[in-house]
């Protein structure tokens, strides 16, 4: 479990982490660093989270062997840190050769063990079902054909990486296919259109922009030479494959205090529950439980002045049912426009607060909140 914060106002920037990492099968580690100065000359520091690794080398280490080949260097922007960061992970890094087919690989496999919890829940209901080992193995073969196709119509709507746009995946796949068919091992005998389409899923998850839960997130933040106010930037590196980087911007979370009216702002990367609750005034699963309820009830009532007769035998009209419908959907919205303005405004009241705190109670409501 990860908590990490950052907290702006036109001061300064302050970031927070917790110490702890979870590694395997929910084992925690409370000594992890995960906040580094990243540049010598520059006042930008780098909060990391997620996957504490980068194509199997510690990012503890490439970021210190970054601020030792940048040592001279003053930034500008942050803007041009995170690129520079970026372009030291895809060409100046001197990772072992071996690895650069294994990032391709962890990309596959994090996949692969996604789409087997789906496969695996058809087999273990025939299974229940009474069906015999042979008949259940159909099953999954079955379910694995529609669920790699299912995923194969959704990357096929993602944008394409610009990192592989001029890279012929397909022909590197197809070098190394021994090794990525190795990872495809929960059907005993895939059927030649099954292997055919696995194989253009490889192609697509390397080639396409995927969001994963096993990237490194990256939060520069600080200022740089010609910046007045505090910058904070938001990437996220997944994974170093043949060669290439595969990174995104995660433009949510990107911050300008240059070219906005914004004066203060508070984002909450990882585990977010805690400032997000501090920051709307209500814990978030409840607000979504709140909502859906209501959401839930309204359709009840629905049901009963539409769907049911009314006292005496009546019926509603066509034209009546359909002025309930619209009623009640009215009274469902003006509920949750409601409760998000309230919750806009309380957000807006807290970030007015820390608009005028100085660097010293930045640090400390940061601290509080992590």
């Amino acid at each position: 479990m990860t908590a990490e914060i950052a907290i702006l106002n036109r001061n300064a920037v302050a970031l927070a982490a917790d110490s702890a990492v979870t590694i395997g099968e929910g084992k925690i580690y409370n000594s992890v660093d995960k906040l580094f100065q990243l540049s010598i000359k520059s006042p930008i520091g780098l909060m990391i989270f997620g996957h504490p690794n980068c194509l199997g080398v510690p990012m503890e280490v490439l970021i210190r062997e970054f601020r030792h080949q940048t040592a001279a260097t003053e930034f500008e922007t942050v803007e041009q840190c995170a690129g520079a960061f970026l372009e030291y992970l895809q060409n100046g890094a001197n990772y072992p050769k071996r690895l650069e087919l294994e990032g391709a690989q962890a990309l596959v496999r994090v996949f692969l063990d996604e789409l087997k919890d789906e496969i695996e829940t058809d087999f273990v209901e025939a299974i229940f079902n009474g069906a015999g080992s042979e008949v259940a193995n159909a099953v999954r073969a079955e379910a694995a054909l529609r669920v790699v196709a299912e995923r194969i119509a959704e990357l096929e709507k993602k944008p394409d990486d610009p990192a592989f746009v001029d890279v012929d995946v397909q022909r590197l796949v197809e070098l190394h296919w021994e090794q990525f068919r190795s990872l495809f091992h929960f059907v005993s005998e895939p059927s030649p259109e099954l292997l055919e389409r696995y194989r253009y899923l490889i192609v697509l998850r390397i080639r396409k922009v995927f969001s994963s839960d096993h990237a490194v997130g990256l939060v520069f933040a600080g200022f740089g030479r010609d910046e007045i106010f505090p910058h904070l930037v938001h990437l996220e590196v997944e994974a170093r494959a043949f060669g290439h980087l595969k990174s995104r911007r995660v433009d949510t979370a990107c911050l300008d205090m240059n070219s906005s009216d914004v004066d203060a702002r508070i984002a909450a990367f990882a585990q977010q529950e805690v400032v997000e609750t501090f920051l709307s005034g209500m814990i978030p699963d409840i607000d979504r439980l709140f909502r859906a309820n209501m959401s839930k009830s309204v359709a009840v009532l629905s049901d009963i002045f539409t769907g049911r007769e009314l006292l005496g035998g009546l019926t509603l009209s066509t034209a009546a049912k359909t002025h309930v419908d619209a009623m009640l959907g009215d009274v469902v919205k003006n509920f949750e426009d409601e409760l998000t303005a309230i919750q806009r405004r309380y957000r807006a009241q807290v970030e007015g607060m820390v608009r005028f705190m100085p660097k010293g109670e930045l640090a400390h409501l940061a601290e509080a909140l992590v």
